[in-house]
C-alpha cells in the first residue's frame, strides 16, 4: 500500500436481504472517522454488485481496506435448500445416506448418486472408476466428506483417500466418527456451506485488492465466530458457525450490556435472545452440535402480509412474504407488508435512506398510502374498520402483549432488557438507534 491512500477497515453487517457497510480511517480511535457509510437492500443488489459500488467509492476516496469484519445472516438463505449437489461423500459400504436415518422429512445435505462406498478391499482404480461416473453426474463436483473410521480402515489408508482427492484439486471435510450422526451432519453442512462462504471472501478480496505481481495485497477477512473476530485464514471455525454468527453477535452485547434479555426489531428477523444456552441446533436438516443462545421468535414478522380473508376481516399471514421483490417500501412490492404501515417513519429515519431511496419518490409513497385505503374499505364487519393509524396501534399492542408474555413483565424496562434492531424505535421509543457496524466498530476499538 502506498503511503498516500488512506489505509481503513471495512465493517459488514451481510444480512438475508440487506447488508450495512461502514468503512473507518485507521488508526482506530476517538478521531477515526466514517469514510463512508451505506446500506443497501439485497434483493435489488446483488452482493457482487453492493461491493463493487463500494469499492469504486473508496477509490475515488484513495482509501484501501486492510481488513475486513463480518458479522453475518447471509447463509440464512441456504435453509430452505437441498445442500450437496458439489459434495462427494465417501462412506463405509452400508452407511449410505446414514445421517437421515433419523429424520427422513429434513432437508437433504447430500446427493445419493454422489456417495462412494468401499469395502476393505478397494484401490486406486476402483475411485477412479467411481469419478468417472460421478463426474458424468456432476461435472462441478470438487468437494468431498470422507467419513471413514480409523478403527475400521488404517489411517495410511484413509490418506491415500485423502490424498487421491486433494491430486483431483477437491476441498477435503473429514468426518472420522460415522456412526455419530450429529457430526455427520456437521461435517455435510461444513461442505455444503463452503460455496456461500468462499463468495463472500471472494467477493470480498477481489472488490479491496491493490497493486499486483508480488506486490499484490487484498483485505484480509475476519467473521464474527462465538465471541470474537477470527481470521478466515487460521482455519479457526467451521463453516456451520457461520449461520450463527449474527446471533452469536447479539449474545455478545446482551453479555456487555449485563442484563436478562436482548429485545432485537430488525428489518429481517423479531424476536427475543436470553442468556441461557442450549448444546444441540435443531437444524433443517437434523440435530448437530453447537452450542448458543436461546431465542424466541416473535409471532408478526417484518414482512408478515397484511391481507382480507374470505370473511373479508383484517387478517395476518402466517408465514412472511419473500424477501423478492419485497416490501412496497422496497420500490416493486405490490402486497402491504407489516413493515409497510410504518413507512413514514421510517422515510423519516437517515439510516434507511440508503437502503430504500425509492420512499423519497412521492409516488410510491402515495401508492402505500392508496394500498391502505383499499384495505380500510374493503372490511366487512359490524366492528370499527382499523384504519391504518388503528392498524399501528394494534401491531403495537400485540407486541406489547407478547413481549410482556414472554418475558415476565414490561418490555419497557430499561434495566432489565436491551434493545437492538434498526426497527426497535417504532416498538419501543426510548430504545437507543442501533447500528451493526457502529457496534462493530465499538468492539474493535475496546469500547
Amino acid at each position: 500500500m502506498t503511503n498516500a491512500s488512506t489505509q481503513a477497515l471495512l465493517a459488514i453487517y451481510l444480512g438475508e436481504t440487506y447488508a450495512e457497510i461502514e468503512v473507518r480511517s485507521l488508526p482506530l480511535n476517538k478521531k477515526s472517522k466514517a469514510l463512508f457509510k451505506k446500506n443497501y437492500f439485497l434483493p435489488q443488489s446483488s452482493l457482487k454488485t453492493t461491493l463493487n459500488q463500494v469499492q469504486k467509492k473508496l477509490t475515488e476516496l484513495n482509501v484501501q481496506i486492510t481488513d475486513s469484519y463480518v458479522v453475518c445472516r447471509y447463509l440464512e438463505r441456504l435453509k430452505t435448500f437441498r445442500l450437496g449437489g458439489s459434495v462427494v461423500q465417501v462412506v463405509h459400504r452400508g452407511f449410505e445416506n446414514s445421517y437421515v436415518v433419523e429424520n427422513t422429512s429434513r432437508v437433504s445435505l447430500a446427493a445419493s448418486a454422489l456417495v462412494i462406498s468401499v469395502a476393505d478391499d478397494f484401490s486406486t482404480e476402483f475411485f477412479t472408476t467411481e469419478m468417472i461416473r460421478i463426474k458424468k453426474i456432476n461435472p462441478d463436483a470438487n468437494k468431498v466428506v470422507i467419513e471413514l473410521d480409523s478403527e475400521l480402515i488404517p489411517t495410511v489408508d484413509i490418506q491415500k483417500i485423502k490424498d487421491f482427492f486433494i491430486e483431483l484439486g477437491f476441498k477435503i471435510f473429514a468426518c472420522d466418527k460415522p456412526q455419530d450422526l450429529l457430526q455427520v451432519r456437521k461435517t455435510l453442512l461444513n461442505a455444503g456451506s463452503e460455496g456461500t462462504k468462499e463468495e463472500i471472501i471472494s467477493e470480498l478480496k477481489e472488490n479491496f485488492k491493490y497493486g499486483d505481481g508480488e506486490n499484490e495485497t487484498c483485505t484480509k477477512v475476519h467473521f464474527w465466530i462465538k465471541d470474537q473476530f477470527q481470521f478466515n485464514d487460521s482455519n479457526s471455525f467451521e463453516n456451520f458457525d457461520l449461520y450463527f454468527s449474527s446471533q452469536d453477535f447479539l449474545s455478545y452485547l446482551l453479555k456487555q450490556s449485563k442484563k436478562n434479555n436482548l429485545i432485537h426489531f430488525d428489518l429481517e428477523n423479531w424476536m427475543i435472545l436470553n442468556s441461557e444456552q442450549k448444546n444441540i441446533w435443531d437444524s433443517p436438516w437434523g440435530l448437530i452440535h453447537r452450542n448458543y443462545n436461546v431465542i424466541t421468535p416473535i409471532a408478526l414478522h417484518p414482512l408478515t402480509e397484511i391481507l382480507i380473508d374470505e370473511t373479508s376481516r383484517l387478517q395476518f399471514s402466517k408465514t412472511p412474504a419473500s424477501s423478492e421483490p419485497g416490501p412496497m417500501i422496497a420500490g416493486r412490492g405490490v402486497k402491504s407488508l407489516l413493515i409497510d404501515l410504518f413507512w413514514s417513519d421510517i422515510h423519516s429515519d437517515p439510516q434507511f435512506k440508503t437502503l430504500f431511496p425509492q420512499l423519497e419518490n412521492c409516488l410510491l409513497q402515495t401508492k402505500i398510502e392508496s394500498q391502505f385505503k383499499v384495505l380500510e374499505k374493503g372490511q366487512r364487519s359490524e366492528s370499527k374498520e382499523l384504519t391504518k393509524a388503528d392498524l399501528i396501534e394494534f401491531v403495537n399492542e400485540l407486541i406489547d402483549f407478547e413481549l410482556e408474555l414472554k418475558l415476565g413483565h414490561p418490555a419497557s424496562e430499561i434495566e432489565k432488557t436491551i434493545w437492538t434492531g434498526h426497527l426497535s424505535g417504532l416498538i419501543n421509543k426510548k430504545s437507543v438507534p442501533f447500528s451493526w457496524t457502529d457496534s462493530i466498530y465499538q468492539y474493535l476499538s475496546g469500547k
